[in-house]
């Protein structure tokens, strides 16, 4: 395998969705509202009040599940991405999405099929478009790839998106125009 010309490593925000307890408790109960609720409506065959107010007491359980379902924690992960002489490839060691799901990331993409790679100031978010070959593994309790991998494929559209970590202060736009060919897109919005 070829050694990287330029290895950018850095770190990449992660918004980690965590269930509430209380939405967890309403999970685990709602099939006992929804199993009162037949009985009660057989006891009571037809529309009435007590039907009604069911009914509601149920919709508004719902609503709170919504409103309070989940909190998201910020977190910063290794992220790095190696510069080639005709490619670049995007590794994540770890991404974690929530409480169930980290994988491992790599996405590459030759600097001539790129057809659009974009950094956003504000937000610190980066996006690159274009046909890229992916391969995303699963990752144990230890952080080690469950072979085979979840995905292991060419893409002819493909959007890689993500986000520096706030505490991270590097010239993103200058370390890709100088070890790439690539002109970066500059957003300040």
């Amino acid at each position: 395998m070829n050694q990287p010309n330029y290895i950018l490593k850095t770190k990449e925000l992660c918004l980690i969705g965590v269930e509430s307890k209380l939405r967890t408790y309403l999970r685990r109960l709602s099939p006992l509202f929804w199993l009162a609720y037949y009985i009660w409506k057989w006891y009571h065959e037809g529309f009435t009040f007590s039907n009604v107010l069911f009914f509601l007491l149920i919709m508004v359980g719902l609503i709170i599940w919504a409103l309070f379902g989940t909190k998201t924690i910020r977190s910063s992960e290794y992220f790095e991405i190696q510069f080639y002489d005709d490619e670049m490839t995007c590794y994540s060691p770890v991404r974690t999405y929530s409480d169930g799901l980290k994988r491992r990331e790599v996405c590459t993409v030759k600097y001539s099929e790129i057809t659009e790679l974009s950094y956003e100031t504000k937000s610190k978010q980066i996006r690159i478009f274009g046909p890229m070959y992916y391969t995303w593994h699963k990752l144990d309790d230890n952080n080690q790839p469950i072979e085979p991998p979840e995905r292991d494929q060419f893409s002819d559209e493909f959007a890689f998106i993500t986000f520096l970590a706030d505490d991270v202060d590097i010239d993103f736009v200058g370390i890709v125009e100088a070890h790439s060919p690539i002109k970066v897109e500059v957003r300040d919005w």
